[in-house]
């Protein structure tokens, strides 16, 4: 009996404790400041909210009239398309049983991607941003013969042309960047897509 009561009292704290962490991320973007996505208004939010979590298309008109769709919303994770060209992830890494940082990825699209990132604390006070871009030459295999002449010198343009798309992961607590290759000749650009790979790093 004394088991079964042991048994039934952590089931009890596991489910409040998914419950609580299933709701972090709708809770997060339903509190975050109008000033960080300024296109939407606080209904906005959670119209999308309220879509999503009943398996329905979760679009609303914006301030503009133009529309944003929540694509994605998990416990900890969620993927805003803020225009055709633009969208907006946001992941939440927790750092102790009540600290954790938000990362908000925007991507824009012109039509290479290019992102930037800010960090947050769970009440949205600005936090450090530890995130390290990646080099240039990260993203490429080494080369041999005539295309690693070729290859320096794409990496040493890129240098000066460096445009980065970074993806937050739904699953785990990584972002994958992808360089873009749009300003190269047509010659370097069949090159450098020989050679071209992501890069994926952790969440500080």
């Amino acid at each position: 009996m004394r088991k079964l009561f042991f048994f039934i009292l952590f089931a009890l704290l596991f489910s409040v404790n998914a419950v609580a962490q299933g709701v972090q991320m709708r809770n997060l973007f339903a509190s975050m400041p109008d000033s960080l996505l300024p296109m939407m208004t606080k209904n906005n939010r959670l119209d999308c909210i309220d879509f999503i979590e009943n398996d329905m298309e979760a679009k609303v008109r914006n301030r503009l009239d133009d529309y944003v769709e929540l694509k994605t919303l998990t416990q900890d994770y969620l993927l805003l398309q803020t225009s055709e060209q633009s969208r907006v992830e946001m992941k939440y890494v927790a750092k102790g049983d009540t600290t954790g940082i938000v990362y908000l990825v925007r991507t824009y699209y012109g039509p290479a991607g290019d992102s930037s990132i800010e960090c947050y604390d769970q009440d949205w006070r600005v936090v450090k941003n530890a995130v390290v871009r990646p080099e240039v030459e990260a993203f490429f295999k080494t080369a041999s013969g005539t295309d690693a002449d070729t290859l320096q010198q794409i990496v040493r343009e890129l240098k000066d042309l460096t445009l980065l798309e970074a993806s937050l992961s739904a699953d785990r607590a990584t972002l994958t960047w992808k360089i873009a290759l749009d300003e190269l000749s047509v010659g370097d650009k069949k090159v450098a897509k020989q050679y071209v790979q992501e890069v994926v790093t952790a969440l500080p």
